[in-house]
């Protein structure tokens, strides 16, 4: 039955008629932190085989109350240099549109990678940049040009990443990336 749907171009949604069928979900946005792990884990294959990236990292947290770890911090992506956290990328699978205030990015995205920056890259030989990822979608095809400051040296990156056209696919980063020696794998990535 799937097949026949697929294949012939046809969509399960509530109609009148003959066929019967039982919906299909995909949780969006576990298959796009997917996809962008993998891609993201070729690319650096390529420019920067020393550097690992780990997913769904684990070990810090926002706070201790009474001698106890409290409110478990994990990011979608880590990329390392031996046991060195470089930088902190999350994935979100939302809609931005850079004509909106604050392109739309959601206030608690903000606190959360303000806490991943501050956790994950606290240490003097850590990196000191947080990245947003999103699709690219219409009204969000082009990186935010420059990073929000979210004090002690850590910047946060708003960037999207190219699923549709096979030819780029991938991040898609801001010039002021590269030129200010932010985000390593950024580098070798921008023309």
């Amino acid at each position: 039955m799937w097949c026949k749907l697929i294949l012939e171009g046809f969509s399960p949604q509530s109609m009148k008629g003959e066929t019967h069928t039982v919906s299909l979900l995909f949780p969006m946005e576990k298959v796009f932190e997917d996809y962008v792990a993998k891609v993201l884990r070729d690319q650096l294959a390529v420019s920067h085989p020393k550097f690992i990236i780990n997913t769904q990292v684990t070990g810090e947290y926002l706070a201790r109350y009474d001698g106890r770890d409290k409110f478990n911090l994990r990011p979608d992506l880590v990329i390392k240099q031996a046991k060195t956290n470089l930088i902190v990328l999350d994935t979100k699978w939302k809609l931005l549109d850079s004509k909106l205030s604050n392109s739309n990015i959601s206030q608690s995205d903000i606190y959360q990678l303000f806490a991943y920056a501050k956790k994950y890259l606290g240490d003097e030989n850590s990196g000191k940049d947080v990245v947003l990822i999103y699709p690219s979608q219409d009204n969000f095809d082009e990186p935010l040009i420059s990073p929000f400051d979210l004090g002690d040296g850590h910047r946060l990156w708003i960037v999207p990443f190219e699923i549709i056209n096979t030819d780029a696919v991938g991040v898609k980063w801001p010039f002021k990336a590269k030129e200010s020696n932010a985000v390593p794998i950024a580098y070798s990535q921008i023309e």
